[in-house]
């Protein structure tokens, strides 16, 4: 028994180190990229453009910018360090339903990594204490407050709330 899993845990250091060394960087699928299937996927996997934002001065001149263009707007609070953040991006966003519904969305991002004074400002304007957050806006520029999502979200759940939203 222990010898098992000593071999499988030898063979998965050695995926993870192929896959630091392929830039992959991740625990879940440390190969991702070798394979011409997974790479295929991971073309079509792209996430979607974000504006980014760093302040509220900057966020209220995007909200009545989406509101002229009539669309609804959804604010990502993000950060380099955030595991769930970096899940979203991976699992949730990359969903063809998700992206074809964010799609008919502005999408704004606040990136907080470096947690500053701006991004405290912003943070405390909605009562975040950090990422990952989703704030929703109908075409009015009226937030969904009950539709805020906080911490990380499986795309067919997030696919619900982006519909009730969008």
């Amino acid at each position: 028994m222990s010898k098992g899993f000593g071999y499988a845990s030898i063979v998965y250091g050695t995926l993870l180190l192929v896959g630091v060394g392929t830039g992959t960087g991740s625990l879940f699928q440390p190969i991702q990229g070798l394979t011409v299937a997974n790479s295929e996927a991971g073309a079509q996997q792209q996430h979607a453009s974000f504006q980014r934002i760093k302040s509220v001065e900057q966020l209220k001149v995007a909200l009545s910018d989406a509101q002229a263009l009539n669309k609804p707007v959804m604010l990502d609070f993000y950060a380099d360090w955030c595991i769930s953040c970096k899940e979203m991006e991976k699992f949730t966003f990359t969903d063809q339903k998700v992206a074809a519904q964010m799609d008919q969305a502005v999408l704004l991002q606040a990136d907080v990594t470096k947690n500053d004074e701006l991004d405290k400002e912003l943070m405390k304007e909605f009562g975040i204490y950090g990422p990952p957050a989703i704030i929703l806006y109908d075409k009015n520029g009226v937030e969904q407050a009950s539709s805020r999502v906080v911490g990380f979200m499986t795309a067919d759940k997030f696919s619900n709330v982006l519909a009730n939203v969008f």
